[in-house]
């Protein structure tokens, strides 16, 4: 099969191509069809009626188990199936972002939630409230563009790249840097995008407002090796001329924010937590 779902990751489809050996161990891997575990088969080159041929990776179950699944998976109504279970998984990570985004993003120690209330309320006060609330709309809008998608592009590059290990910290990568070193990236920023368009919506204006906060402490943090000065106000008031006049660095900013937070782990974990109410926006992605 080329396809199996991840137990661990948010219960989203994964594509064999996709994996490896390291990253298949975390997905915790199990057939859409039958729900047993399954493995990754690698790929290999084989000689077929005197011609050469490559046999893409694959998934395998273990001996005895899903003998049928292979075939209901080429078939319209296997196919179909498998497309619920995508659906399902969207909604599942919906409820989780209503209930907790906001303790996603701000999970780890270096930023405390009431820190970002007190500087967005000193934020509002230093810029002035209508100021910045003309700020967020325009910020908002350019999120909606292509823009964020590139920022998004070059951080997958340097994630993958050989001088990552030593410079993510750099950047306001949270500790534990080995998440990039076995995460399926193509989920991660399927996640990144699923929460920018949960930004996007109204419901979701207060914490959009946060979020722009938030953004700027993770940028003075960044400059200052990952602490925060105690008085952030001139920092603030500097970063926000600059940013009001610059759309598109405010972009990055978001940008590194969002793609830097280990974001497969955070749906493991939350999806964990006791069920609460929903709260704000409720249209599926």
């Amino acid at each position: 099969m080329r396809q199996a779902k991840s137990v661990y990751f948010g219960g989203d489809i994964t594509e064999a191509r996709d994996c490896d050996y390291s990253s298949s161990k975390e997905l915790g891997l199990t057939c859409p069809f039958c729900s047993n575990a399954v493995f990754l088969t690698r790929g290999y080159h084989r000689t077929l009626r005197g011609k050469p041929n490559f046999v893409e990776p694959f998934f395998s179950h273990y001996d005895g188990m899903g003998s049928d699944c292979e075939n209901r998976s080429l078939t319209k109504a296997g196919k179909d199936e498998v497309e619920k279970i995508k659906k399902e998984a969207r909604n599942q990570r919906l409820k989780l972002y209503n209930a907790y985004l906001w303790r996603m993003l701000t999970e780890d120690i270096s930023v405390i939630q009431s820190d970002v209330t007190y500087c967005q309320s000193a934020f509002k006060t230093l810029v002035g409230s209508s100021r910045y609330e003309s700020f967020c709309e325009n910020a908002k809008k350019r999120l909606k563009s292509r823009g964020l998608q590139e920022v998004f592009d070059s951080m997958q590059e340097f994630v993958v790249s050989s001088e990552a290990m030593r410079e993510r910290d750099k950047i306001g990568f949270l500790k534990g840097e080995h998440y990039f070193d076995l995460v399926d990236l193509k989920f991660h920023r399927l996640v990144c995008e699923e929460v920018r368009l949960y930004l996007m919506s109204d419901s979701a204006k207060p914490l959009f407002s946060k979020f722009i906060t938030l953004s700027f402490i993770r940028e003075i943090q960044r400059a200052y090796a990952g602490e925060t000065p105690s008085d952030v106000a001139p920092l603030f008031l500097e970063g926000f001329a600059l940013v009001e006049k610059d759309l598109d660095l405010f972009l990055r900013h978001a940008g590194r924010t969002l793609f830097a937070l280990p974001w497969i782990e955070l749906i493991t974990k939350f999806a964990k937590m006791p069920k609460t109410k929903n709260i704000g926006f409720s249209k599926k992605l």
